[in-house]
C-alpha cells in the first residue's frame, strides 16, 4: 500500500462516495496500516496522514538530494546553522515546484 496509490482514489466529497469509500475501507481493513479503521471517516482520516507523510518526504528528499545537506556535515556550527536556515527554505520551494510539476 503507497501513498501515491492513496492519493489516486482520494477525494471523498465526490458523487460516488459509496463506492470510494468501500473501496478505501476495503483498503485499511486489509492490512495497509496498524490502525483500527472500524469506519469510513477513520479511513479518511488515515488517507489525510498518508498524503501529509508525502509532503514530509518530499521535502526531506529535495533537502538531502537537491540541496546536499549532508555534505555540511562536518562543517563548524555557526556555518551550519546559517546554512541550514537558507537551504531549508530552498527546499521548501524545490518541494513545491516539485509537487506542482506533478499536478
Amino acid at each position: 500500500c503507497s501513498p501515491a496509490s492513496l492519493a489516486l482514489h482520494g477525494g471523498l466529497g465526490s458523487s460516488r462516495h459509496d463506492n470510494r469509500g468501500a473501496y478505501l475501507f476495503k483498503l485499511f481493513k486489509g492490512g495497509c496500516t496498524n490502525r483500527e479503521v472500524t469506519d469510513l471517516d477513520m479511513a479518511a482520516h488515515l488517507v489525510d496522514w498518508y498524503r501529509a507523510r508525502c509532503e514530509v518526504e518530499l521535502f526531506f528528499h529535495a533537502l538531502k538530494n537537491g540541496c546536499q545537506v549532508e555534505a555540511l556535515q562536518l562543517t563548524p556550527m555557526a556555518r551550519l546553522d546559517r546554512a541550514l536556515a537558507l537551504l531549508i527554505v530552498v527546499a521548501w520551494r524545490i518541494a513545491r515546484l516539485m509537487r506542482l510539476g506533478r499536478a
